[in-house]
């Protein structure tokens, strides 16, 4: 999944390693420093409309594989429905 980083009016594309309720990981990436807040815009697989949502930078990688952890800030709650939603589909066997 791809994920927008549209802080300051800059737009960066960033690749999603992983999704929880409360953050996501953004894989192969060079890292923002812990603690800057970031407003990323991403969309669901299998949704047509995009979550937007400031997140603050709590971990990095600076190994070969190169990531940072965000946490979501002030999810609205309708958005949170919608990746818990998302989630329990894809940990659920079809």
């Amino acid at each position: 999944m791809w994920v927008e980083d549209i802080t300051d009016g800059s737009q960066v594309f960033r690749r999603a390693g992983n999704l929880s309720s409360g953050g996501i990981y953004l894989d192969q990436t060079i890292p923002i420093p812990v603690g800057v807040h970031v407003q990323l815009r991403f969309t669901l697989p299998g949704d047509d409309a995009a979550i937007i949502v400031t997140g603050e930078i709590v971990s990095i990688s600076a190994t070969e594989s190169l990531g940072m952890g965000v946490k979501f800030l002030g999810l609205a709650g309708a958005e949170q429905q919608r990746i818990d939603a998302y989630l329990q589909r894809a940990a659920s066997p079809q």
